[in-house]
Formats: structure tokens, sequence, C-alpha cells
């Protein structure tokens, strides 16, 4: 579950920021924006204050402080909070 859970995650925001492996967009339209990011970052920690402490442990910053995501906030958050911050 860690290695699926962080691995992917890791692979999927190098890729949404643009730097997976030195890909380019190429024809695609999946890089998010710096400022963009920034919003998700402060939505995903904003969330904390609304999800009851049983579910998950707090979630850090995805933008400032990705490295401190672990399986589980990464699992929680691939979940939950990504179909909210990342629809449109």
């Amino acid at each position: 579950m860690h290695t699926v859970c962080i691995n992917l995650m890791r692979a999927l925001v190098t890729l949404w920021h643009g730097e997976f492996k030195g890909l380019d967009a190429g024809s695609g339209m999946y890089i998010i924006p710096l400022e963009m990011w920034e919003a998700i970052g402060e939505e995903t920690l904003d969330s904390n204050h609304w999800i009851p402490a049983a579910f998950v442990r707090l979630l850090p910053n995805i933008f400032t402080d990705f490295v401190n995501f672990t399986a589980e906030a990464s699992a929680f958050w691939m979940m939950y909070i990504a179909p909210h911050v990342l629809r449109g």
C-alpha cells in the first residue's frame, strides 16, 4: 500500500507540475499552473478543520510541504480531496 500510494501520488504531482521525467505538456492540458497549486495547497490545509480526526491525520499543504505526505495522507488526498480541488 505504501509504495503504491506514495509513488503514484509523487508521479502524478510531478506530472501535473510538468516535471515528470523531462516530459513536456505535449498536446495535453494537464499541467497545473503554480498559482493554482498554491490555492490547492491552501484548500488542502484548510480541509483539516472539516475532516474528523478518525478519518485521517492532519494533511500538510500539498504545495509547500509535499515531502511530508505519508501513504495515508496520499491515499486520503487522492480519494477525497483531489476530486474537489482538481475539478474543472
